[in-house]
């Protein structure tokens, strides 16, 4: 399946890209009580490193952050209200839709804006008044509103959810440590009944934790692989590259491993492509934090 040319760049997804490019890699973890649920087409295994709603609209999110072009995709429908008022968890075909619906989220945030905080990325981006003059944070902004945002924000306060993930991008970079304070909690009034429906009271009820760390390849070090880089010269040094990834699974592990992150003193930008879902962006490594990003060193910042 082709997607529509974004930004210049065809990105292309599905079964044609996979078999080119697609190698056999682990399987995230997916915990014992999903064995059973009826989600196992909603993706390739091969392609992502994962299967289930925690992919479903992954490439979806990519392509509305992928460019100005991004903008004339829609998010898909917010099922949050419909399941709470149908069983919650009891809906397998809800629960399944409400995974998908957040899971893009911390993929934008963690691999798309660099960030290994997102609670505190996010807290400080809305607190700007949730400028969108960046792909990723408009396309945030489009996908999930301020109330919804709040919503995971208010779980985000007391479940502390991104040390493990952070941990592995600080093991990737050059911080000494992710940010210890946790983020102000000013959302003690959305905790109602039917925010912990969806939210819990403690733990990962959507168990998205446990599946965004795909883009980082297993801890083994098994994952993606480069399958081609190419350079361009200005004269001055390379100052762009294309790197190739084999799989989503593992990429931004893959990218963070290239070096150099400077030619000439000017920061290398790498458009980076994986199947299944094509283009992922043009990022260049941060000087201060050692993250390879997208857009804006000042958004970079806000999560870090």
């Amino acid at each position: 399946m082709a997607s529509p040319a974004l930004g210049g760049r065809v990105v292309t997804a599905g079964a044609s890209s996979q078999r080119c490019l697609g190698q056999s890699h682990p399987v995230h973890s997916r915990g014992p009580e999903m064995s059973d649920t009826p989600w196992s087409h909603d993706s390739d295994e091969e392609a992502f490193g994962d299967s289930g709603p925690w992919v479903r609209h992954l490439p979806r999110a990519w392509w509305m952050a992928a460019s100005a072009a991004g903008a004339t995709l829609k998010p898909p429908p917010d099922p949050t209200d419909a399941f709470v008022r149908r069983g919650g968890t009891s809906n397998q075909s809800l629960y399944g839709d409400l995974i998908a619906y957040w899971s893009p989220l911390l993929h934008l945030c963690h691999f798309g804006l660099g960030w290994t905080r997102p609670d505190l990325g996010l807290g400080r981006w809305l607190a700007m008044g949730a400028p969108t003059d960046d792909p990723v944070l408009a396309a945030i902004a489009r996908w999930w509103t301020p109330d919804r945002l709040g919503a995971f924000l208010a779980w985000a306060t007391i479940a502390r959810p991104f040390t493990h993930v952070a941990a592995r991008m600080v093991g990737l970079s050059r911080i000494g440590d992710t940010e210890a304070t946790p983020l102000q909690d000013r959302f003690t009034s959305r905790r109602s009944a039917q925010w912990s429906a969806v939210w819990g009271t403690d733990g990962d009820p959507l168990h998205l934790l446990d599946h965004v760390a795909i883009a980082l390849g297993a801890e083994s070090g098994r994952g993606a692989t480069v399958v081609r880089t190419d350079s361009l010269s200005d004269g001055a040094g390379v100052a762009h590259r294309a790197l190739v990834a084999s799989s989503y699974g593992g990429w931004y592990r893959a990218l963070m491993e290239q070096e150099p992150a400077a030619v000439s003193g000017r920061s290398v930008r790498t458009d980076v492509v994986g199947p299944p879902v094509g283009w992922l962006g043009e990022y260049r490594q941060s000087r201060t934090t050692g993250l390879q990003f997208r857009g804006r060193h000042r958004y970079h910042q806000l999560g870090n």
